[in-house]
């Protein structure tokens, strides 16, 4: 039918929350616009952008000619036709390390560092209560002093209590690796958590995504937060799979709003296998 018809794809109406579908599907069976709701930052929508950085960023892509074949029934892709032109067999991608990291959110980075000031504050606190309360101030300090010879947190127990809270201003990450494409290239993969290290976090682990159809692949690379029940997106890059070169590469990350972080990076080792 998309051969020779034009096909738009759109949300439904009863996705009041603005939700996005996956589009793959759709741009599978060749439909020529699939739109999405652009103001929602996921997976779907990053993936999306990634497949129209090909053909210089125009917001353009011509229509592969695999999908201008007449239709095969015997095709185990059903109803897909089978494809013989990919240019990339395989791709390995070896998720080495990152850099720079933000948190969640502005609002909780300034969270962290306030409870761990605030904490170090309130170890003085008593003293200028006592200050103001007494005109004599050497009687007020006497005072404090005998107080906090009875009821003197160690210092062990401070430190341990101020590397709790500048925690919160951290982050665990992690890395999945999704392929998007047609049915089979479909796979994803994830790196274990580096705890509390949002700096320079080291992976060091390797990951192979066999592929049928190299010209409609993308692959997405999200950074998340492991801590708490749902793990939270920090950034993301999506590339098209032909538009990767083999050796070692820094990506430069993205907000889940699309915007540039300078210092935010992943490396990665690509081995490429042609066909």
């Amino acid at each position: 039918y998309n051969n020779t018809n034009l096909t738009r794809i759109y949300p439904a109406g009863v996705r009041v929350d603005s939700s996005n579908y996956n589009p793959w599907p759709w741009w599978n069976l060749g439909c020529q616009l699939v739109a999405l709701n652009l103001q929602t930052p996921d997976i779907f929508r990053w993936s999306n952008e990634g497949k129209f950085k090909a053909n210089g960023g125009c917001g353009y892509l011509l229509k592969s000619p695999e999908f201008l074949k007449p239709f095969d029934p015997t095709s185990i892709i059903f109803p897909l036709p089978k494809f013989t032109n990919s240019k990339i067999k395989e791709i390995t991608v070896a998720i080495i390390s990152a850099r720079h990291i933000p948190a969640t959110s502005r609002s909780l980075r300034e969270n962290g560092r306030k409870s761990a000031l605030n904490f170090a504050k309130n170890v003085k606190s008593d003293v200028s209560e006592e200050l103001k309360l007494s005109g004599r101030k050497r009687d007020a300090v006497k005072k404090f002093g005998a107080s906090m010879l009875k009821h003197k947190p160690s210092t062990d127990a401070i430190k341990e209590e101020l590397l709790n809270r500048l925690k919160q201003n951290l982050v665990s990450p992690f890395v999945e690796v999704r392929l998007f494409g047609m049915g089979t290239d479909n796979k994803r993969e994830m790196t274990q958590p580096i705890a509390f290290n949002g700096f320079n976090p080291g992976w060091l682990q390797k990951f192979t995504f066999p592929i049928i159809m190299s010209e409609t692949a993308v692959l997405v690379f999200t950074i998340y937060n492991s801590r708490g029940v749902v793990h939270s997106p920090l950034a993301y890059y999506a590339i098209p799979v032909e538009a990767i070169r083999s050796g070692y590469r820094t990506m430069q990350m993205l907000t889940v709003n699309s915007e540039s972080m300078p210092l935010c990076n992943l490396f990665c080792q690509f081995t490429i296998t042609k066909s």
